[in-house]
């Protein structure tokens, strides 16, 4: 190389910010009711004495005003929490990662 070329390297590196979060750190799902607002926390790793009386997971029509949820709301929130048990022991090894949404 001649004295007067001078070699030039740039490093262009990306970076974003991301959440991850492990699978053992979501025990807790809630269902607010669109009409009165109420939240329903359910607890994915224990049923509650309801749900294992009743056979059923997630209730059918919120416990505050008493209108009935969505049909897909419990079918498909029972089929999660079958889904997440069936994950429990293995739930240390199994993240979701996202991107941080940029503050307005």
């Amino acid at each position: 190389m001649l004295p007067c070329m001078v070699e030039k390297r740039v490093i262009i590196s990306l970076m974003y910010k991301e959440i991850v979060v492990s699978l053992a750190d979501l025990r807790y799902l809630s269902i607010e009711c669109p009409i009165c607002h109420t939240k329903v926390t359910l607890d994915m790793k224990d049923k509650s004495e309801l749900a294992k009386k009743y056979a059923f997971f997630t209730p059918i029509e919120c416990p505050g005003c008493q209108t009935k949820y969505d049909t897909a709301i419990p079918q498909t929130i029972d089929s999660f929490q079958k889904s997440y048990a069936s994950l429990l022991e293995i739930a240390e090894r199994i993240s979701f990662h996202g991107p941080v949404e940029k503050e307005s």
